[in-house]
């Protein structure tokens, strides 16, 4: 699923060991502010909520969100 945030695209999609991968276009961002936060969190909440409706991902799945700097 792809989404908008600020100037910057995201995608986010399942990776191949079942965890939830991003890639952004045209780079990934080195800071978000508020709003684009705000953007970033309501896509990835879409998304995990399709998860959920689909295949019935428990609700403390979401605590396993990829990090931003990439640690995670």
């Amino acid at each position: 699923m792809k989404f908008r945030v600020g100037r910057f695209t995201c995608e986010v999609f399942l990776g191949d060991d079942g965890k939830l991968a991003l890639r952004w276009f045209p780079e990934p961002p080195k800071y978000l502010n508020r709003a684009e936060r705000e953007q970033y969190q309501a896509g990835i909440g879409e998304f995990l909520d399709g998860l959920e409706r689909k295949l019935g991902i428990d609700q403390r799945d979401r605590n396993n969100l990829p990090r931003l700097n990439g640690s995670g």
